[in-house]
């Protein structure tokens, strides 16, 4: 209310009741300057002059009774008394706008998200001024030297979120970027993620126990308020995955709500609206588990979030001992190599064997009864002890290297020399592409639509790419393997084996892949045939308006992977308006958006149009082809 009648509440007292957004002391040291929300959704600035009021500090609950005042364009409450109702309250969610709806003055004072590349990044007047764009036009953050971040790691090019209120400066807004958690890359979290502390009770336990309980005690630092956390209960233990069998106790969970995710064979347990503190701590009691019948290393991985934060993995997840003389599953280690600082003893079946993929060093791949698997990588010759069905135990370091983990054996044992590999996991090529895979035996069925060699002389290396029509899949074989691959062409149908691997591009992104090793890892299926069978076109019969921005969803089949598919706009006369769509089919399932313009990049008149879809099939040079109608409307207006 006061923010959009400013000019009647001025010069009069009024009492709000809302959470501090950023804190006196950070956008200036030499006065009262700090921004509280309520609420409704808006924002405000609380001013003294003089000195910086600590009762202002950020996250604390206040009631402000004080006189609406306006200097330069900004409302704000001075001659104001303050009384902390309550301290470390969650922040309000900040309103998501464009970079360029963020430039309206009607949100002064209140919490702002925006994402965007950065355009512009320069010192202004005891501070930094960085502008944001993401497409509809720029906006400006304005970040104090007082408020101590360090931007170092944000340069032009860059895109990032950030958030905060909004001031006016000379009569524009900006945004005051006041805390490091405040600006950062998308989908990286913010600072405070993963921080917090855990233990388990109890820590050891005896193998094929059923029936059992195990606590999980969560607190976080003093600077930190957990609201998200998440704990993997371990896939080697037997468990119900029921709801009603977890119980939460204590300050820190006394407002969370609790749901069970499955993600692929995981079960993830989900903790929401927390509220752990250094002082406010919670408990999770997992009830009706059954321990494994191994002896191994069971670890609770623990993941954590702030407000507004991305769950990351916590310093030190706990673990149960669970039987004697215990080792380390390969899928704990999979899942956050960062934790294993210490020699770990692995036992598995080699399933790629020194030698094969690389001849300059060892560089094996074994895999353990947890499904996963891992790179065995040591320097000098390749090691003869590593052959593909041995056995073995082996006692080493772990490392990543390019995002590939891996570990570098110290000792290491063959237990047999005849052991059954195990079975690959049967995924699609879009599913293989998947950092979860890493080391781990897969096996994938597509059509090759694309084979190229890397190499200008022998032995020449390959890359293969297969589709099922969930994805492109690259298949590296080395040709140090010695697989013959002249069978193997475009438009064939094969069942590649090999474990998953990745490699590092130059602009630094990771491409996923499978690595086959040996002749029978790539086989031709010859049950294959190309086929013209689903092929079907989609097109809502509503009529889209395109000079409102609307655009239509046109989605079709194109009957197989590789089939050459064609997506035209005809006028009821039979004319080429525009050619959407030309290529070979990488997805047999896809969606194309038309936003009503011709190939002149001009909106369409009203009317009728026909949607046409052509596929070919290209061994045989057969076409099948569909039609429907697309209205172009328009608003009517009075």
């Amino acid at each position: 209310d006061i923010q959009l009648n400013t000019g009647q509440y001025l010069g009069q007292q009024v009492t709000i009741f809302g959470v501090v957004v950023v804190g006196a002391g950070i956008t200036t040291t030499s006065w009262t300057d700090a921004y509280v929300q309520d609420n409704s959704g808006y924002g405000i600035n609380v001013y003294q002059s003089g000195a910086i009021d600590p009762q202002l500090k950020r996250g604390n609950l206040v009631v402000i009774t004080g006189t609406v005042d306006e200097y330069q364009g900004v409302t704000e409450i001075t001659n104001y008394t303050v009384e902390v109702f309550q301290e470390n309250a969650p922040l309000p969610q900040p309103l998501i706008l464009t970079t360029n709806e963020a430039n309206d003055l009607q949100w002064e004072g209140t919490f702002i998200q925006v994402e965007g590349e950065i355009t512009d990044k320069y010192s202004a007047g005891g501070g930094t001024n960085i502008s944001v764009d993401d497409g509809t036009g720029a906006c400006t953050l304005r970040i104090w030297d007082s408020a101590n971040l360090n931007l170092t790691s944000f340069e032009v090019g860059d895109t990032i979120v950030a958030r905060g209120p909004m001031d006016i400066y000379q009569g524009s807004a900006q945004l005051l970027i006041a805390y490091q958690e405040d600006i950062y890359e998308p989908g990286g979290g913010v600072l405070g993620d993963g921080s917090g502390f855990a233990t388990v009770d109890p820590d050891s336990l005896p193998p094929d126990s059923a029936g059992v309980s195990v606590s999980l005690l969560l607190w976080s630092s003093p600077t930190d308020t957990l609201r998200t956390v998440r704990i993997l209960v371990p896939v080697n233990w037997g468990w119900s995955a029921n709801p009603d069998d977890i119980a939460l106790s204590g300050n820190g969970f006394r407002n969370s709500t609790k749901k069970v995710v499955m993600e692929y064979d995981e079960f993830w347990i989900q903790l929401n609206d927390c509220f752990l503190t250094g002082t406010d701590s919670g408990k999770v009691t997992i009830s009706k588990l059954t321990t494994p019948p191994d002896s191994v290393y069971s670890y609770f991985w623990v993941k954590t979030a702030v407000e507004g934060g991305v769950p990351q993995f916590i310093a030190a997840s706990p673990r149960v001992v669970v039987g004697s003389h215990p080792i380390y599953w390969i899928r704990d280690i999979q899942t956050n190599s960062a934790q294993f600082t210490d020699v770990v003893t692995l036992r598995g079946v080699v399933t790629v064997g020194s030698g094969v993929i690389r001849t300059d060093r060892t560089s094996a791949y074994m895999q353990d009864a947890s499904g996963r698997g891992i790179n065995i990588n040591k320097s000098g010759t390749p090691d003869p002890h590593f052959q593909r069905g041995f056995e073995v135990q082996l006692t080493g370091t772990i490392s990543e290297y390019r995002q590939v983990t891996q570990i570098t054996p110290e000792t290491g044992i063959i237990l047999d020399s005849s052991a059954v590999l195990p079975a690959p996991i049967d995924v699609s090529t879009g599913e293989a592409n998947d950092p979860r895979w890493d080391g781990t035996l897969l096996r994938a069925h597509g059509v090759v639509v694309e084979k190229y060699t890397t190499s200008t002389q022998p032995p020449y290396d390959y890359n293969i790419l297969i589709n099922d029509g969930t994805g492109p899949l690259t298949l590296r074989v080395w040709g140090t393997t010695g697989i013959n691959l002249d069978s193997i062409d475009v438009n064939k149908a094969v069942i590649a084996s090999g474990v998953g691997s990745v490699y590092i591009d130059r602009d630094g992104n990771p491409n996923y892949q499978i690595l086959p090793a040996y002749q029978e890892d790539v086989v031709i299926d010859p049950t294959y045939q190309p086929s013209l069978e689903g092929v079907s076109l989609d097109v809502p019969p509503n009529p889209f308006v395109p000079d409102r921005g609307e655009k239509i969803k046109i989605r079709y089949n194109a009957g197989a992977v590789n089939n050459r598919v064609t997506l035209r706009i005809f006028d009821t006369a039979g004319r080429l308006i525009t050619t959407l769509l030309d290529e070979d089919a990488r997805l047999i399932v896809n969606t194309f958006e038309w936003d009503g313009r011709d190939r002149y990049r001009d909106f369409v008149p009203l009317g009728t149009y026909i949607c046409h879809l052509e596929v070919i099939e290209p061994v045989t040079g057969k076409k099948r082809t569909r039609l429907a109608p697309i209205v172009v409307g328009t608003i009517l207006k009075k």
